[in-house]
């Protein structure tokens, strides 16, 4: 089957044994996952946030006490620890997170929205509601359901991977 990128038939005719259908899978997804975050921060930009903020506000929606600390925030986004620490403060700044501390370990503090925060999540969650209905418009419920299926067992592979390198580390 012919590749979404044709360079990749001519690498593996030049190099047997290049397994160019997972290099196109994998090019694909990464192309996927840009070019989402890039939509999403266009659309959000009118309310003053950016993709990964947006995910913040929202993993802090769904949280079952209203507050994460900064470990399980960065587990349910998928940041880099100091990516996080710098996108709460500017959070934070803004008036939309609050630090508190944690009531289960006084010593730590974990992250909650502000009244603020919880309003203009309300006023983002229309707009990539709608977002989120056109872009999969024409995808069947099993589809998607095949879709996400999908991601989460590369996903799973990728998190499987990394803990053999830091375990080899």
């Amino acid at each position: 089957m012919p590749h979404a990128d044709p360079s990749l038939d001519r690498v593996r005719s030049r190099h047997p044994g290049y397994p160019s259908e997972a290099a196109d899978a994998v090019r694909g997804a990464r192309l996927l996952a840009k070019t989402l975050q890039d939509h999403s921060n266009g659309q959000l930009a009118a309310l003053g946030l950016n993709h990964p903020e947006y995910q913040i506000l929202l993993a802090l929606s769904g949280a079952p006490d209203g507050h994460l600390s900064p470990t399980e925030l960065k587990t349910a986004v998928g940041e880099k620890a100091a990516n996080l620490t710098r996108l709460a403060d500017q959070l934070v700044a803004r008036g939309w997170l609050q630090r508190r501390v944690c009531t289960s370990d006084r010593r730590k503090m974990d992250l909650a929205l502000t009244p603020a925060g919880d309003a203009l999540l309300a006023q983002a969650l229309p707009l990539v509601s709608a977002d989120l209905r056109a872009m999969t418009d024409g995808f069947s419920p099993r589809e998607l359901a095949q879709l996400t299926q999908l991601q989460r067992k590369l996903l799973d592979r990728l998190h499987t991977l990394a803990q053999e390198d830091r375990t080899r580390g």
